[in-house]
Parts: structure tokens; sequence; C-alpha cells
């Protein structure tokens, strides 16, 4: 994966429309924490589809559990 296709994919207007897509069907919380007063982040659990991702592999967090996804 290169940063410039990773940054492509999410800045493009699929990603957005993603993300409106399963907070819909999931919920707007995180879902790890349960937070729901929290700004909701997509996250990769798999860069394996990168822009063609499935739904197992993204998941909606809080920016704490975000920040902690990547740490």
């Amino acid at each position: 994966m290169t940063g410039g296709r990773y940054q492509r994919v999410l800045c493009s207007a699929l990603w957005w429309e993603r993300k409106a897509e399963l907070i819909e069907v999931r919920g707007c919380c995180c879902e790890w924490c349960g937070a729901d007063d929290e700004e909701i982040e997509l996250h990769h659990l798999s860069y394996e589809h990168l822009g063609d991702e499935r739904d197992d592999e993204l998941v909606l967090l809080c920016v704490d559990c975000h920040r902690q996804a990547h740490a």
C-alpha cells in the first residue's frame, strides 16, 4: 500500500459515502467502547481491499479508540 493511494481513498467521496452507510446500518456510536457522543471515525481493520473494502474490514470508532487502534 502506498501512502498516496491511501490518502486518495480517504479523501474520496466514496469513502465518506461508505462511512455514512455504515453509520446508518450500525448506528452512530463507537463499536469498541459504545461512546455515542463522540465524533465517529471509520477505521480499517485490513488494507487488503483498499478502495473496495468489505464491511468486515471496517469499524466505526470514537477518536480515542481510533487513536488506540493506531498505537
